[in-house]
């Protein structure tokens, strides 16, 4: 994702994100085999991301489809688009709020 999506020139960089060591760090952990200094250098570049980048990301979206006799669900209210008809904060979160 941070090279189709943040890299600088990524055809998805919406933001139009452009960072130095970002850019640096992506290109070094791609070749990097200690799994441990890889680890960091990802973590270093969610930070970047994190405290500079331009994406607002709310929720990550999960599309799980399962077909069985033996699962069962409460009554689900049908939706339109995605993220519960873009009210998944609202709907799912609201109880840890209260």
């Amino acid at each position: 994702m941070f090279t189709i999506g943040y890299a600088e020139g990524a055809a998805w960089n919406d933001t139009n994100f452009s960072h130095d060591r970002f850019n640096q760090l992506l290109i070094a952990a791609r070749s990097e085999i200690d799994d441990f200094r890889r680890r960091e250098m990802y973590g270093d570049m969610q930070l970047i991301l994190h405290q500079e980048g331009g994406a607002v990301i709310p929720v990550f979206a999960n599309h799980i489809a399962g077909v069985s006799k033996s699962i069962g669900h409460h009554p689900i209210a049908p939706t339109t688009y995605e993220l519960s008809n873009y009210r998944a904060i609202e709907r799912w979160w609201r109880e840890a709020w209260d």
